[in-house]
């Protein structure tokens, strides 16, 4: 897949609908069982690179509005939610908002650079 000739999502649900629609089949059973690090260094990078996670593009302000202020977790709800989608479950975006929020609250970075 090519994500530099992707339009870029305003939200999670069209997010999921680009990917999914811009899928080969072969891509989709590759996705189902591909492992989580796989994934955030692979598609992760790509999603976070061409749809400007890192910076202040419309779809990275939509997480910012749930509470995602991350890049990482940003792609990580992106492809998780895709999967369930993709493997007729649930998305359950609440629960995986709340993941996040809980891990950061246990593991905030101590001073510039989190050291």
């Amino acid at each position: 897949m090519n994500f530099k000739d992707l339009p870029t999502p305003h939200n999670l649900t069209e997010a999921v609908g680009i990917l999914a629609n811009r899928m080969k089949e072969s891509e989709v059973k590759a996705l189902l069982n591909i492992h989580p690090d796989v994934l955030h260094f692979g598609i992760g990078t790509a999603i976070r690179n061409a749809w400007g996670l890192w910076g202040n593009s419309v779809l990275a302000r939509w997480f910012n509005s749930k509470g995602i202020w991350h890049a990482d977790d940003m792609s990580a709800i992106i492809l998780e939610s895709l999967k369930r989608e993709l493997g007729n479950k649930p998305i359950d975006l609440d629960a995986q908002i709340k993941y996040y929020l809980e891990w950061w609250k246990k593991n905030k970075p101590q001073g510039k650079y989190g050291v």
